[in-house]
């Protein structure tokens, strides 16, 4: 199964309202990074996809995988006021 990174990644910070240079700046990496993984032409490691997607204002519930979030860029509450993906967002 592939999945597209970039353009998941590209909605999810735009949905955020977040610039490329701004994601780039709270993730700690360069924004060439940020521009080179939403074009395609890089595929992040999972430590360095994790510290990008830790620079998106939202959090997972524990065992909830970083592909869930950039399969549809939505995200819920639940009762404790968490962020989290319901089911049929996945």
């Amino acid at each position: 199964m592939s999945v597209d990174i970039g353009n998941r990644l590209r909605h999810l910070r735009s949905m955020h309202k977040l610039s490329q240079r701004e994601l780039a700046r709270r993730a700690g990496v360069t924004n060439s990074t940020i521009s080179l993984i939403e074009s395609n032409s890089a595929n992040p490691s999972v430590g360095a996809l994790k510290r990008i997607l830790d620079g998106i204002p939202f959090r997972l519930r524990a065992g909830q995988a970083a592909q869930g979030v950039l399969c549809c860029g939505r995200v819920g509450r639940d009762r404790q006021g968490a962020d989290f993906l319901p089911a049929n967002w996945r």
